[in-house]
């Protein structure tokens, strides 16, 4: 994050205990390098003044509080426990959707009870650093300030459609809920129902996304609210874990609700039928043999034909609401619309024939009805007349545009 001159510099309150803190000051080091202003009570603490009132003004003052934790801080009384309740306390005056305490391990260990409801990160793994300085960008927006933007961080497309955000296409949302200790057959689902996902048929979930300071548990729920389809990868692991209470019981009453499939997958050997809400359902594989069984060497076969059953899945819910609700072919249109769009140079334009051709034959007849529609609602801005299905149609910055062919 690079700063001007003008920009203030966010503040970060680093806590630790002692033994952390040779890799704290890697941390700290690496978010002033970044733009930040941390603050670490080794390094800011002038000589003579009071230890614990500095470290409780700063903790007050400071836009985000990053806790180190390891081995030696989650067993540790003392400076570190009361400055997470400063941290806690600060943290309920802010909205539930800031971003404000995030706990980073700066060694293996268990996260604290009281630190379960906030999503974690490891700055030293993989791409911890990027997910940090993505929440400190995310928190800073949610208070309405300017973030300069990161190098290297990716941007969002420019090609933007300029109609309503309400009504703009969103692929069906696959929810993944697991077991941490299966994370190894987490990623080897994901991969397979991420070709779905290059495809450009749904959206996967899974609670990787969750980001740095989260309000873990709301996050989860916002997930699920919006899922069409939940894969369970039941393991011993996933029926002994806290995902039964936070997350099935959620996940089986939207099911009851309807608009969501819950979609078992048995992912190892367990007492799967012993559970009452699960052995009332169909899983995959058949018969309930186990996805990674001797050794594994099925498991491919076995995850590819999965990604194929929800494929359909989504397929036949997406087909449905087409044809059940009356905005879903205004929708249908504008999808249409963007994909071609998206795949050409400059605005092409594509005839209101081809358009139709890419339209379930069902609702062909109600295409140029539907584009009458999509004018009264101001997306159009050419007044239709004549032989409409003539016409050409194509997408530009500002939006939709129609015109009869000259």
């Amino acid at each position: 994050m690079s700063s001007t001159p003008e920009s203030r510099k966010p503040q970060i309150f680093l806590s630790y205990v002692q033994e952390d803190a040779e890799k704290v000051e890697k941390l700290y080091q690496k978010l002033s390098e970044a733009g930040f202003k941390p603050w670490m009570a080794k390094k800011d603490i002038l000589p003579g003044e009071k230890k614990r009132s500095s470290i409780e003004k700063e903790i007050r003052n400071s836009d985000f509080f990053l806790v180190g934790l390891s081995a030696n801080s989650v067993i540790q009384r003392g400076s570190i426990q009361r400055e997470i309740k400063r941290a806690l306390d600060v943290w309920e005056e802010q909205l539930d959707d800031d971003i404000y305490l995030i706990p980073v391990k700066v060694a293996a260990c268990e996260i604290p009870e009281r630190l379960h409801d906030f999503q974690w990160v490891d700055p030293f793994e993989d791409d911890g650093w990027t997910q940090l300085v993505k929440a400190i960008q995310v928190g800073l927006e949610r208070r309405g300030e300017e973030v300069t933007a990161l190098p290297e961080e990716k941007l969002e497309d420019t090609h933007q459609v300029a109609f309503d955000k309400k009504q703009s296409v969103q692929q069906p949302t696959v929810f993944i809920s697991y077991s941490h200790k299966d994370e190894k057959e987490k990623d080897a689902l994901l991969s397979h129902l991420g070709v779905l996902r290059q495809a450009g048929l749904i959206e996967l979930w899974s609670d990787d996304d969750i980001k740095a300071g989260a309000n873990r548990e709301q996050v989860i729920n916002q997930a699920i609210d919006r899922a069409k389809v939940a894969v369970l990868l039941i393991s011993a692991n996933f029926l002994s874990s806290d995902v039964l209470k936070t997350e099935i019981p959620r996940l089986l009453k939207r099911r009851q609700g309807g608009g969501l499939t819950v979609f078992p997958v048995i992912a190892k050997h367990c007492v799967w039928k012993k559970v009452d809400w699960l052995a009332e359902m169909e899983v995959r594989p058949k018969r309930g043999i186990p996805v990674w069984r001797e050794e594994g060497i099925y498991a491919d076969k076995e995850l590819a034909a999965i990604a194929e059953e929800v494929a359909g899945i989504v397929e036949e819910a997406t087909t449905n609401k087409e044809h059940n609700t009356s905005g879903s072919l205004d929708t249908r249109i504008l999808q249409v619309l963007y994909n071609y769009w998206r795949q050409q140079p400059g605005d092409p334009k594509i005839s209101l024939k081809e358009l139709i051709s890419q339209i379930p034959k069902v609702q062909q007849a109600e295409v140029i009805q539907c584009l009458y529609g999509l004018h009264e609602k101001g997306w159009l801005d050419y007044n239709l007349t004549g032989k409409a299905e003539s016409g050409l149609v194509w997408l530009t910055q500002q939006g939709i545009k129609v015109a009869k062919t000259l």
